[in-house]
């Protein structure tokens, strides 16, 4: 599918809802998918929708969301480490929580590897606190996608493993600044998953703006919201609840977009900052 740049595509999709032209387009939360750790789905050489294998060390608070079924663990979602105990993620990414063992893998990059590697970990995740405001209704932006996940144990401080600092609500809204995203997640729509972590570049998107596009078919942008766009760049599923960082700091938790993961329409984040107090509660 090819587009245009992004203003030029707003201009367009602005122009179609107003005439009430009926557009089948798909959206959708970035549902989890089930990539076994300790195998190799995809050649180590493949980029995540236009990504970069990522170096080790790149994204040392990121941390790969895993159910454990059958003594098999599962990467299904992105998460940051936010305090040695603390793990921001997608609350829509605990859709299998109560019916399986989770556990998070620290100062991973090769999911094959796993655990083996040096400064790396496996914890399980002792309990988890979802916004008691969260709701899986696509068409209101699902509001309030965020939780937190409490470790059994701290994890290891190294170089491989560190806390991220959160953005906060007097740090500006990133509007048009350089932001970085890395996840596991699918190569294309439907297609094969990395087991070596990914990373790409995005560039902030105001919210004026992208509410102006998802409106235009009948998706509601929340103020909660951070959007990054840069084609033909994509997050898919498998990145839900992973890090967008701008300025060394998480901006961003991966929430929803187009199913096709096309990089055509933005990546919407949960915005941290808009949730600087309700992690306060849980996090000292």
């Amino acid at each position: 599918m090819a587009c245009g740049p992004f203003r030029a595509i707003i201009a367009l999709m602005v122009v179609i809802a107003m005439s009430e032209a009926k557009l089948n387009i798909s959206f959708s939360a970035l549902p989890t998918t089930w990539t076994q750790v300790g195998i190799v789905p995809a050649a180590a050489g493949s980029r995540v929708v236009n990504g970069d294998n990522a170096e080790r060390g790149s994204a040392p608070y990121i941390v790969s969301l895993q159910a454990v079924v059958a003594n098999k663990s599962y990467h299904i979602c992105g998460g940051s480490i936010i305090s040695r105990t603390k793990i921001l993620t997608a609350a829509h990414c605990l859709v299998y929580w109560g019916r399986f063992p989770h556990q998070v893998g620290v100062g991973f990059r090769n999911l094959e590897v796993g655990a083996n590697a040096t400064g790396a970990a496996v914890i399980q995740v002792k309990s988890v606190e979802i916004h008691d405001e969260y709701h899986h209704d696509l068409s209101k932006g699902i509001p309030n996608d965020i939780a937190i996940l409490e470790l059994a144990s701290p994890v290891p401080h190294s170089k491989w493993v560190q806390v991220i600092d959160m953005a906060k609500s007097d740090d500006g809204d990133f509007e048009d600044e350089e932001c970085i995203l890395h996840g596991w997640g699918r190569l294309s729509a439907g297609g094969v998953s990395p087991t070596i972590l990914q990373n790409a570049t995005f560039t902030g998107v105001s919210y004026n703006e992208c509410r102006a596009l998802f409106a235009a078919v009948s998706i509601q942008v929340r103020w909660s919201n951070f959007c990054a766009f840069n084609y033909p760049k994509s997050e898919c599923t498998g990145d839900s609840g992973g890090p967008l960082v701008c300025r060394g700091k998480l901006v961003g938790v991966v929430s929803w977009g187009l199913s096709n993961c096309s990089g055509c329409f933005p990546g919407v984040y949960a915005r941290v900052a808009a949730f600087e107090w309700w992690i306060r509660r849980f996090v000292n």
